[in-house]
């Protein structure tokens, strides 16, 4: 299974450390997990053309840091 995790692009903030450290969990189990970060729509949709055989999207989500 190919799952996409986002996180967002600021590094220096607790929202995108504990994205970072769920990934690095994650990333262990027998999934494919691919991890990219994110700040707008626009990057959304590339990412989602760029990979077609996603089977399954996670977002690491906080309404102040991912509008």
């Amino acid at each position: 299974m190919n799952i996409l995790y986002l996180n967002h692009k600021i590094q220096k903030c607790g929202v995108y450390q504990y994205g970072l450290n769920l990934f690095d969990i994650l990333k262990k189990s027998k999934n494919n997990y691919i991890y990219n970060e994110i700040e707008s729509i626009t990057e959304y949709h590339s990412i989602l053309q760029n990979n077609p055989n996603i089977n399954c999207i996670l977002y690491n989500y906080h309404s102040s840091t991912m509008t």
